[in-house]
């Protein structure tokens, strides 16, 4: 798998490591990645489905089902933590960065990801369809769309002050880079283009195509019009 935009950061900015947690990392998809910076990974996510594919696919990753805000780990178990795009869905924020900081041991790194509250955080393709329910079902498909309205919640944004009070006491923020402007935008046309043009088939070539230039525009620091934010902690 090639790791591109944030996660390409999340991955870069990781020290070599015994233990690392992925908290909420899905099918385990870049779970299986980290293996390559840390000699044990475990990954923790709450859909049964989720867990299920990435047993089958990644048998080196150790997979729990579980919530953030209660882990069912020993205190100061890993070396190293990340959570990429997970924050903004727990239930309870300050319950989830407790008991990461609770098994994170002292000195050591946290990677967190979430979209930004920056300039153009209010263009949220995953809020459009809340904000724009006719607009959306146009885009994506009625069928579709329908099923997304009703299991989808609203997607949450962080500001870099927001994140700083989150972490106050618990976590020293060392890195910050906030990149892909252009990423809603982007989000859009893929979308327009698949659905009408392509009629729902989504060709490999146009997936690579879109990830380079995703890749690309993350890789600039848009500072307040950054549509992401990634930082990296240490524990305190």
């Amino acid at each position: 798998m090639n790791l591109t935009d944030r996660l390409r950061f999340a991955f870069e900015w990781l020290p070599a490591c015994n233990s690392l947690l992925d908290v909420g990392g899905d099918c385990g998809n870049v779970s299986n990645e980290y293996l390559k910076k840390s000699k044990k990974v475990f990954m923790t996510d709450f859909n049964e489905e989720h867990l299920k594919i990435g047993k089958n696919k990644f048998n080196k990753v150790n997979f729990v089902r579980s919530v953030a805000e209660k882990l069912p780990f020993k205190s100061e178990s890993f070396d190293a933590i990340t959570m990429t795009d997970t924050l903004e869905h727990v239930r309870n924020e300050r319950e989830s960065l407790d008991e990461i900081h609770r098994v994170l041991q002292k000195d050591r790194v946290l990677i967190i990801s979430v979209p930004h509250r920056g300039i153009l955080g209010w263009i949220d393709p995953f809020n459009f369809k809340f904000v724009f329910p006719q607009a959306y079902k146009w885009l994506k498909g009625k069928e579709f769309a329908e099923k997304q309205l009703k299991e989808e919640s609203w997607h949450r944004h962080y500001s870099l002050n927001k994140l700083k009070k989150l972490l106050e006491n618990k976590f020293i923020i060392e890195k910050v880079h906030r990149g892909g402007m252009l990423f809603p935008f982007l989000w859009g046309f893929q979308d327009l283009f698949v659905v009408h043009v392509l009629k729902n088939k989504k060709p490999d070539w146009l997936e690579n195509l879109m990830s380079r230039i995703y890749d690309l525009d993350y890789s600039v620091n848009w500072y307040h019009l950054g549509y992401h934010i990634i930082i990296k902690t240490k524990k305190i």
